[in-house]
């Protein structure tokens, strides 16, 4: 399994540098995940290439320390700057050349993004590598967790105490299991649990009591912190409806569903979209559909037209169907997209269960995701479709071969960037 890594070594460091707590941590840094340094660097004036920088740790753990939350457990990918300052190392600060390094949590799993760069103010630094890896969020938050114990054992060794480091660390180790769920809550919201979070203590009580906690950690990743209380309503009213009969006949039974994602099993490399590219793969085999055959209509479904509420949809499985409402009745290839989202989500869930689709990176959403695209656009069905080489395929013959498999076109363009183009990336 792909690990990641922290390798230091204490420095000293002359009488310049004057805080004390920086002069104490003074090291050789460098980062790590799996064979891959993300702090590989060039240093201009020497032309030298070497895998670390002299840094003090301090600051790192500093920043850890305060954007613990949000960098376990806030998965939202939007631009905000707020959310750039709370996962990326960069902004680790105090004026010292800190690596592009960002930490995404994707729920079982986070994805480290790092790009070859000159920090802000530097002429004589310039990172040099890039790229992205998937690794297991526990190894993450323990590595993490690790910088911030070994610098307070090292203020420790030289008599520093009582930094700012040392309260707010004490103070979220200090926390009870009730206070320690609120900044979870909270964090996948989007927000600081101790600033923006505060204001909105009592509605997450309220979507904890009203949103079955099986459900809670996808709706609180995808809800709008602005209309909190409407997306609980929502969810809650919306998932009443969902058991009732199926309107349409099954083409299949969903235990062959059951049976293909069973099959594949999870990933063990923390890349959950190839679990669901492959029982995708497998399912479409067990019904004998060749690459270039668009996937049935007919599946066992109940259709709701309710109002969508911003990202979510609401799903379920009902002993032997499925049921989607959210989805309006003109949506088409978003509707076939959805149902088929919730054929995985119903395989891995509970005989009649309720689940959300919702816009979220988690490891169970992504899956359902890679799930459902390869089920109804398979890559090598849009390879052999489109005849030539999908890098250079114009946007009309993607749009033909989205009609072909009854998608979007985005749905196309996404198997070819993620499936039929060569990629280094996660």
């Amino acid at each position: 399994m792909t690990a990641l890594r922290f390798r230091f070594d204490w420095d000293p460091v002359d009488r310049s540098v004057r805080a004390p707590e920086l002069r104490a941590t003074w090291c050789r840094l460098e980062l790590w995940v799996g064979n891959d340094c993300m702090t590989l660097v060039e240093d201009r004036t020497t032309g030298s290439v070497r895998h670390g920088s002299s840094l003090p740790l301090y600051p790192l753990a500093e920043w850890i320390a305060f954007n613990w939350w949000p960098l376990c457990f806030d998965s939202r990918d939007d631009a905000a700057p707020k959310r750039f300052s709370r996962r990326n190392i960069r902004s680790s600060g105090d004026g010292f050349l800190w690596p592009d390094c960002e930490f995404v949590p994707e729920g079982d799993a986070t994805l480290l993004r790092w790009a070859g760069s000159s920090p802000t103010g530097s002429e004589v630094v310039r990172y040099l590598s890039r790229g992205a890896r998937t690794v297991a969020s526990s190894d993450v938050q323990e590595a993490l967790a690790g910088i911030v114990e070994a610098v307070i054992t090292r203020l420790a060794e030289e008599g520093i105490t009582d930094t700012s480091l040392h309260k707010e660390w004490h103070a979220l180790r200090s926390l009870d299991a009730g206070e320690e769920e609120f900044c979870r809550a909270a964090a996948r919201l989007g927000l600081d649990p101790f600033s923006e979070g505060i204001d909105l203590a009592a509605s997450l009580s309220e979507a904890a009591v009203a949103v079955d906690a099986a459900l809670l950690d996808d709706f609180l990743d995808s809800a709008p912190p602005a209309d909190l209380r409407g997306a609980t309503t929502w969810v809650g009213t919306t998932l009443g409806h969902i058991f009732e009969p199926p309107e349409v006949a099954a083409c299949f039974d969903l235990e062959q569903v059951d049976s293909a994602i069973q099959a594949v099993g999870t990933s063990a490399d923390w890349r959950p979209w190839l679990a669901g590219y492959r029982a995708a793969h497998t399912l479409r085999e067990s019904l004998e559909l060749d690459p270039t055959r668009p996937f049935p209509d007919q599946v066992p479904v109940t259709h709701f037209d309710t109002e969508r509420f911003h990202s979510f949809v609401a799903t379920g499985r009902r002993f032997d169907s499925v049921a989607v409402a959210g989805i309006a009745a003109g949506w088409g290839a978003s509707k076939r997209f959805a149902v088929a989202r919730t054929l995985w989500h119903a395989s891995r869930a509970a005989r009649a269960s309720a689940f959300l689709l919702t816009t979220s990176r988690s490891t169970s959403q992504s899956a359902g995701r890679a799930f459902a695209a390869e089920l109804l656009a398979p890559a090598g069905g849009i390879r052999d479709l489109l005849g030539l080489d999908p890098a250079k395929a114009p946007p009309e013959e993607i749009e033909r071969v989205a009609d072909e498999f009854k998608v979007s076109s985005m749905v196309v363009k996404h198997q070819i960037d993620n499936q039929l183009l060569p990629s280094t990336d996660r």
